[in-house]
């Protein structure tokens, strides 16, 4: 969700409410508000439900793709990525672990694959999934492509239609080292999921090692 300082103050003045009417909404006062703008203070995690939903909304009114709307302002790790690896949209939860580089202008960047997801794609590529054929697909794999390190995931990718194309619409959860190995050896690398996808990320064995 994008509640940095002065994407915040930006939020408000398209809004056109004070900090004090800002405050009213979110339930807290205009000082804390005011505190927010100018990067003393950050959202405590329930204030900053209330204020992805109000950006949500607002972005939807300006015109934005629900879909990018979706992602951009969700608490959980997400991606959207086209065919040709394009980043479309991320979710703050990666953005602000992302190579300082493309933080501002994800679209960027372009192919920055591990050998991993080389394959994954290729293999979704092969079932269909950017003809839709598949309706989501569970994907175990090591290293995300715009971080430096080798971090391991686990993620379900759906499909979604942005400007007449297929792309992956990406919902992480990120892996300790020994879950990633229990999760790869049960599932591979990618498989077609016939149950419910947000059922077959959000509970993963409830295993505790799942990041």
């Amino acid at each position: 969700m994008r509640t940095r300082n002065r994407d915040l103050v930006a939020f408000r003045e398209q809004l056109g409410v004070s900090q004090a009417e800002l405050g009213r909404r979110l339930g807290v006062d205009q000082a804390t508000v005011s505190r927010w703008e100018r990067g003393l203070q950050a959202p405590e995690p329930r204030v900053q439900v209330r204020l992805s939903e109000l950006m949500y909304r607002q972005d939807l009114a300006r015109g934005m793709r629900p879909e990018i709307a979706l992602v951009e302002h969700s608490p959980f790790p997400m991606a959207i990525i086209s065919r040709d690896w394009t980043v479309i949209a991320l979710s703050d939860a990666i953005l602000l672990r992302t190579r300082e580089e493309f933080r501002e202008d994800p679209g960027k960047q372009r192919k920055d694959a591990t050998a991993d997801m080389e394959q994954a794609v290729s293999l979704l590529s092969e079932r269909g999934f950017f003809d839709g054929k598949v309706s989501a697909a569970r994907i175990v794999a090591r290293g995300f492509m715009l971080w430096r390190d080798q971090q391991p995931f686990e993620a379900v990718c759906t499909p979604v239609t942005i400007d007449g194309q297929i792309c992956r619409l990406m919902q992480y959860v990120f892996l300790s080292e020994q879950v990633f190995v229990k999760r790869r050896k049960r599932f591979g690398l990618m498989t077609i999921l016939s149950n419910a996808p947000r059922e077959a990320l959000l509970k993963p064995d409830r295993d505790p090692g799942v990041a």
